[in-house]
């Protein structure tokens, strides 16, 4: 009986082992998931608006090349700061050539532009090229604070 016994012990000894070490793992995954959520979302910083605002203003400063990221640093954006953005987007595609119309403030407080020549109507007809050049400049720009600032201009109305 004694060799029995030693063996179901053995046996519930190695059952608490695997036990515990399941445990162990478990507590680590767990610690680990938080650590991830905690990596991804943006940190807690006093110059991160509230809510979902202060998210898309985490991320737009975490993807922010230097320029915009001067304009994001404080976590808002005022008209003059999207203003210059939108100046710097629009010099920048004319220094590639492409001819720009604007800017001009719109009626619900937004800075309009459009580009390309102007046609015999005084229309701006679409130019894929321009619109590339554009683009690129948007981006690199812009386009984060654009975003910031329509997302604090939706906020307050």
């Amino acid at each position: 009986m004694t060799t029995l016994d030693g063996v179901l012990q053995s046996i519930v000894n190695r059952m608490r082992t695997f036990a515990a070490h399941r445990v162990v793992r478990g507590v680590v995954a767990a610690v680990a998931f938080v650590g991830l959520i905690a990596a991804a979302s943006p940190a807690a910083d006093e110059n991160l608006p509230p809510g979902r605002l202060g998210v898309l203003v985490g991320r737009a400063q975490d993807a922010a090349n230097e320029f915009q990221g001067e304009i994001l640093a404080d976590g808002r954006v005022d008209f003059d700061e999207y203003r210059r953005a939108v100046e710097a987007t629009l010099r920048c595609a004319r220094d590639k050539g492409v001819p720009v119309v604007g800017p001009s403030l719109s009626s619900d407080g937004y800075l309009e532009y459009s580009y390309g020549a102007l046609d015999d109507d005084g229309d701006v007809p679409a130019d894929a090229i321009a619109l590339g050049e554009l683009n690129g400049c948007w981006v690199e720009f812009s386009r984060l604070v654009e975003e910031v600032w329509d997302a604090q201009r939706d906020q307050l109305t």
